[in-house]
Parts: structure tokens; C-alpha cells; sequence
């Protein structure tokens, strides 16, 4: 758990907090990449996004997809045989349209419904596929806890924590070389308001898991929650840049240097040093 967390962002638009999410730029809209896509073109490295649309923290990577279930027809194979055919001259149209069909043929065996557990299982079965994408990203909603936040924030962490059991167990001894990062485009306020919620704060939490993680920890330079110590009176203050916590994972499980990370992934970034990954020799034993 990293407390006291929070992108540059500090004013309170959805819109804009998720672009500077996703982007991982100083400011919104300053970047029109994913710093996800920026490390996996870095790495030349692929990725699944489980969403119906391609997520902007995906974009500048060339071997990034998306998927989603549905209930639609199959695919017209003599048709596909003939435009692979029609391409077969082109290097470049010939390699994309022979990566789409790869994609086609995992998420045809792909099965189970929409909600976040049976996503995130089936997330877990395309990374443990030999053929299947490095990463992959989720994304669930209902967060935006303005009223009754002690009864839905029961439902909506049991939801999560069901999720990632079952990334889990999908993964199996893949586990081992895993990085699991959990995060918001906002923190919560403080305190409560009159209809028992909260409203759109500023520092909040990530959670990083997984079996390359040196797990067990709580790390926080912690600000406190006395009134004089809230950032505008009524928000956790910030201490630590959310994309300081993301920038050491990349640098590990991508095989990047600290100077593509900093120049690259997240521009202009201050380099903190943030023990998050576990020693080789650990990580061996542990497998």
C-alpha cells in the first residue's frame, strides 16, 4: 500500500484527472500517448486491453489490442484467407493483419460474462498463454462514492479483491514474475458530506501486488489528517508523485534504463528511489 499518493492534478474534472492518468503527463492533455504505451514500445513488448475501447494509457504501442466478450458471429474464414492473401505482398499490412488474427484465434477459445472477476480471470488466462500479450489492463468503475460509501465501498472491494484472486489463480506459477498495480484518477475528501460520501479529494492510495513485489509493507511519508494539516482544509495532502510509484516497476519488468524511464515514459520526472520489487534471489526462491 503507498499512501498519500496523487498525480499533478489538483483540480476536480473526471475528465481531466483520467487524461493525466493515463497519459502520465505534468499536466492535462499536455500528452496524447499512454506512458503504458510509451514503455511497451520502449520494450517492444505487447498488450491487452480488456475494455471496449483502446484505453489512452495504451496508445504509442504498436502491439496493443483490446477485447471484450460478446455474443457476436463468428468469423468468415474463407473471407479472412482471402484479404490475408490480398495483403500477403505488403510487409507491413501483412504483419498487422497476421497479429489481428493471432488476437482473433485466443479471444475465440475465450470464455465467462462481464462483470470485474470473470474479466480479470480471463485477463489472467491471455497473459499465462505463451502467445498472449505482456500486459494487460482492466478498468472498473463505481468509485465515485459521493453517498452511502460505507455500504458500496463493502461491495465494490469485494469485487476487487474477487478480481485479482482470480487474475491469481489464471496466472498460476506465472505469479511469480508478476506486477499487479491498482489505481484512481482521484483521492477521496477527508470527511464526510451530509449524504453520508465523500467528494473528489486529491491524495489517495495505490496498491502494488504481485509476486516480483516486496510485498507486506506500507509506505507513506504521511502527512496527517488534523485539519491544519489537509491540503485546502478538506483533502490528504500529496508527498509522494503517483508516476514516481509507477516509474521503478516499468524500469524492472520492462528492462528499461532509469534515462528511458525519465525521458521517455514520463518526461521530465524527478527520479525517486522507491524500494518496491523483490532481489532475483528472493523472487527464485519464492517460485
Amino acid at each position: 500500500m503507498v499512501h498519500a499518493v496523487a498525480s499533478p492534478y489538483r483540480e476536480r474534472s473526471h475528465f481531466d484527472a483520467q487524461q493525466l492518468l493515463e497519459s502520465g503527463g505534468e499536466r492535462p492533455f499536455a500528452l496524447d500517448t499512454g506512458w503504458l504505451g510509451r514503455a511497451l514500445q520502449l520494450g517492444g513488448h505487447s498488450a491487452m486491453a480488456i475494455t471496449a475501447a483502446m484505453p489512452l494509457a495504451l496508445r504509442g504501442a504498436q502491439a496493443a489490442s483490446t477485447w471484450t466478450p460478446d455474443r457476436r458471429k463468428g468469423l468468415d474464414q474463407d473471407l479472412m484467407s482471402r484479404v490475408s492473401q490480398m495483403y500477403q505482398d505488403d510487409p507491413q499490412l501483412a504483419a498487422a493483419f497476421a497479429q489481428a488474427m493471432g488476437q482473433q484465434d485466443m479471444a475465440s477459445a475465450a470464455h465467462g460474462g462481464a462483470g470485474f472477476e470473470s474479466l480479470a480471470g480471463q485477463a489472467g488466462r491471455f497473459l499465462a498463454d505463451p502467445k498472449g500479450p505482456r500486459v494487460a489492463w482492466l478498468e472498473t468503475t463505481g468509485w465515485d462514492t459521493h453517498a452511502n460509501q460505507a455500504m458500496r465501498l463493502g461491495r465494490l472491494l469485494k469485487g476487487l479483491d474477487d478480481g485479482l484472486a482470480s487474475l491469481r489463480q489464471e496466472l498460476g506459477a506465472h505469479w511469480a514474475n508478476t506486477v499487479v498495480l491498482v489505481l484512481t484518477e482521484f483521492g477521496r475528501s477527508a470527511a464526510f458530506n451530509g449524504t453520508g460520501g465523500t467528494d473528489h479529494g486529491t491524495g489517495g492510495v495505490a496498491w502494488v501486488a504481485g509476486g516480483a513485489v516486496a510485498g507486506g509493507k506500507v509506505l507513506a511519508d504521511w502527512p496527517g489528517l488534523a485539519r491544519g494539516q489537509l491540503l485546502d482544509g478538506r483533502d490528504l495532502r500529496p508527498t509522494l508523485d503517483l508516476r514516481a510509484v509507477i516509474a521503478p516497476l516499468v524500469e524492472h519488468q520492462f528492462g528499461l534504463s532509469a534515462a528511458q524511464v525519465h525521458t521517455f515514459v514520463f518526461p521530465n520526472l524527478v527520479r525517486r528511489n522507491i524500494e518496491l520489487m523483490r532481489s532475483p534471489d528472493v523472487r527464485s526462491r519464492s517460485t
